[in-house]
């Protein structure tokens, strides 16, 4: 794991990591494309979000319960956490590890938002025909939202492989030093490369992925030993219990709603017990 820690950047938020989030329309250009309006949400709960009101562990709860088939699935965490812009749009060469289709189907996700953002298409949308609305309100296709929440699943799920194997085999720390919060840091010895010209960079779109990134990486540079959720069924690896005021690195659970769904189970066992006896 050591050499997992230092692969990755350390979090450190260079940039600030503030970005859009609120009620969202849909649109029909170029498939399905979600926009949170500036003007619209001044009554209907537009505002910024920063990495400070993250979950604990949002990359380990919300993001993988995500169904990346279902619109609504992603419509609803778009509502709540704002925008996943792909890392990808800071370094393309990120998404080496993931197999060859994927990596296309997401290189296409970013083109086909960045042909909204280009164009910003004010006749079918009213709300983004202002100049003013059209600087702040941030647009991604359905596409991108979902092959960049498929490629963070992936990469957690080969990271909680690699913390039950206890092994050095995490393949996608690229992906996750090319979304964290300063593309213009070392990265493995080298300079990032930004290509400008394809898409825009996170901190021109959005700074989701990026907040998600640093989170991960705090998560395997913090000294806390990783756990097992104890509520039989999550399998689970965390570090920090998610829910709680304050989340806890002593608890057994990795959120409030495991510790209560093992509580009432064990009630309901200790209930049954006594019917017998």
């Amino acid at each position: 794991m050591r050499d997992i820690q230092n692969k990755l950047l350390n979090g450190t938020q260079a940039l600030p990591l503030n970005w859009i989030r609120g009620d969202i329309e849909k649109g029909s250009y170029l498939g399905t494309t979600f926009y949170v309006h500036s003007e619209l949400g001044k009554s209907s709960g537009f505002r910024y979000m920063n990495y400070n009101e993250m979950p604990a562990e949002v990359w380990n709860h919300q993001l993988m319960a995500v169904d990346v088939d279902s619109e609504s699935s992603i419509e609803e965490y778009l509502i709540e956490f704002g925008f996943p812009f792909s890392p990808a749009r800071n370094s393309p060469d990120s998404l080496y590890f993931f197999d060859n289709p994927f990596r296309e189907r997401c290189l296409e996700a970013i083109g086909r938002t960045q042909v909204i953002q280009d164009n910003d298409c004010p006749s079918l949308f009213p709300m983004r025909s202002t100049p003013e609305a059209a600087d702040l309100d941030p647009a991604i296709t359905l596409e991108e939202a979902a092959t960049t929440i498929e490629a963070f699943q992936i990469v957690v799920r080969n990271l909680e492989d690699v913390i039950k194997l206890n092994a050095d085999l995490f393949s996608f720390d690229s992906f996750i030093n090319a979304g964290a919060s300063n593309p213009f840091v070392s990265v493995l010895g080298g300079a990032m490369y930004i290509d400008r010209r394809d898409s825009m960079p996170l901190p021109s779109c959005g700074m989701l992925s990026s907040a998600i990134c640093n989170q991960i990486i705090e998560a395997l540079r913090d000294p806390v030993p990783w756990k097992l959720c104890a509520c039989e069924g999550c399998g689970k690896v965390f570090k920090r219990k998610q829910g709680a005021k304050n989340p806890s690195s002593v608890s057994e659970y990795c959120c409030v709603a495991c510790e209560q769904r093992q509580r009432k189970r064990n009630q309901r066992a200790a209930a049954r017990n006594r019917i017998q006896h």
